[in-house]
């Protein structure tokens, strides 16, 4: 049976607990670009000088890491799900994902970036 809304897919997710509160999307999460290996959750075990490829990057479970390179910098490897812990599994990281993601847009609507109402 299938359901237009697309809703229906995240329902799974709801009361999900990814091992950490929703801190984990909160602010400090959004400027990871500049602290740079990040020290909490997924982003220890991604970031910093562990995975010198690519390729050994995206070989870690459930789409943890991912490559990229931010304004000049060599590319490298990066937390996948923010501070959230690594995904134990390819439903919790769809549903961190859609998390990070409805943190994301909620947040870019209550002004620019790094002007939200919790910054300080």
């Amino acid at each position: 049976q299938h359901h237009e809304d697309g809703e229906d897919h995240f329902s799974q997710c709801d009361g999900m607990d990814f091992g950490s509160s929703d801190l984990a999307v909160s602010s400090h999460m959004f400027d990871t670009h500049d602290n740079y290996p990040g020290t909490q959750g997924c982003e220890a075990t991604c970031e910093g000088d562990q995975f010198k490829t690519e390729a050994a990057c995206l070989a870690v479970p459930h789409h943890s890491c991912w490559w990229a390179a931010y304004g000049d910098n060599e590319p490298k490897c990066w937390s996948n799900v923010r501070a959230f812990p690594c995904p134990k599994s390819e439903i919790e990281a769809t549903c961190m994902h859609h998390k990070i993601n409805q943190w994301e847009q909620n947040h870019s609507r209550a002004g620019a970036p790094g002007e939200g109402p919790d910054d300080h």
